[in-house]
């Protein structure tokens, strides 16, 4: 998010989609930017909005889930700029096709989506995309796909089922190869 901020690929207002417990939108927020992040897990946006607290920032925190937009309770219904930040892989081919209708209805025309996505050259903890999967989700003609980038995901060992081929332990950090994108909404 670093790379994609010193960018400018960032306009406020920013919805960040899937923020776990805030990293990315507390970092926008520190930047100046506007910034919201909805996860449907309470538990970690109840650590999010402490932080927040903590450091005296002030991001907005839903809990909600992002494939139903119409249902998230957002103090706006247009954004400049959707972040979708480790997301984007978890889904399968119909799944990616729902987040980026919902997308679609969150973004003002004209506005972009940044997405960071595991990519195919990793390590394989999890679901993974290539180049072909971010161009093909994004093929309808009310997308055009700007940039997509090699970058790494910086994360954190989280189970013992990641520590056997690194040789890391639980807490590490571990960059994995990802794909970086930047896609404007037609």
């Amino acid at each position: 998010m670093v790379e994609a901020e010193e960018k400018g690929w960032f306009t406020g207002p920013v919805l960040d989609l899937g923020c776990g417990t805030g990293e990315n939108t507390l970092f926008l927020s520190r930047a100046g930017y506007e910034a919201v992040g909805v996860d449907i897990a309470e538990g970690a946006i109840g650590q999010a909005r402490a932080q927040a607290a903590a450091e005296d920032v002030a991001p907005w925190f839903v809990v909600g889930d992002v494939l139903r937009p119409a249902e998230l309770e957002l103090p706006a219904r247009r954004w400049a700029t959707v972040l979708d930040c480790a997301l984007f892989h978890v889904f399968d081919a119909a799944g990616r096709a729902a987040c980026v209708r919902s997308l679609a209805g969150l973004l003002e025309p004209g506005g972009h989506v940044v997405v960071l996505a595991m990519s195919t050259d990793g390590p394989h903890f999890g679901p993974e995309v290539d180049d072909e999967v971010v161009r093909a989700a994004f093929a309808e003609p009310h997308w055009s796909v700007e940039e997509l980038l090699t970058s790494a995901f910086r994360g954190r060992i989280s189970h013992e089922g990641e520590t056997g081929t690194t040789g890391l332990r639980i807490g590490d950090p571990l960059d994995v190869p990802a794909r970086l994108a930047r896609v404007r909404r037609l």
